[in-house]
């Protein structure tokens, strides 16, 4: 690894560290950007493989952790349904663009079909 990698490296971590304290309204961009950068600067080889991966993965969980948030909301009342389809479509869309791992993707995929469930119900 050499400096420079290592320097970017924690940069994106202080990055997303950062996310905690960021207005939930502009996380998504916020991700957004910070997911555009580290992805610019692994195909500029300031990143490693490893980092890159890292910090991929560090994002999916912020993603994964939002999209749940928001599949367990009790606040959905007789929208809910409209809202679990909307979710379930960001939550393909994040993972077909890489946003989310396979695991997380797979996680939140479940957690939408038992909300789906409850509904029937």
């Amino acid at each position: 690894m050499n400096d420079v990698s290592i320097n970017y490296f924690a940069i994106f971590q202080n990055e997303l560290n950062s996310m905690n304290d960021t207005e939930v309204i502009d996380k998504e961009i916020h991700l957004l950007g910070i997911t555009k950068s580290i992805d610019d600067s692994h195909n500029k080889g300031k990143l490693n493989i490893d980092q890159f991966n890292k910090l991929k993965n560090d994002i999916s969980i912020y993603y994964f952790k939002d999209f749940k948030k928001k599949i367990n909301s009790p606040n959905f009342s007789e929208e809910f349904e409209d809202n679990l389809k909307r979710i379930a479509n960001l939550v393909e869309d994040a993972f077909s663009n890489g946003t989310l791992t396979e695991i997380h993707y797979n996680l939140l995929k479940k957690g939408i079909e038992e909300q789906n469930k409850n509904i029937i119900k």
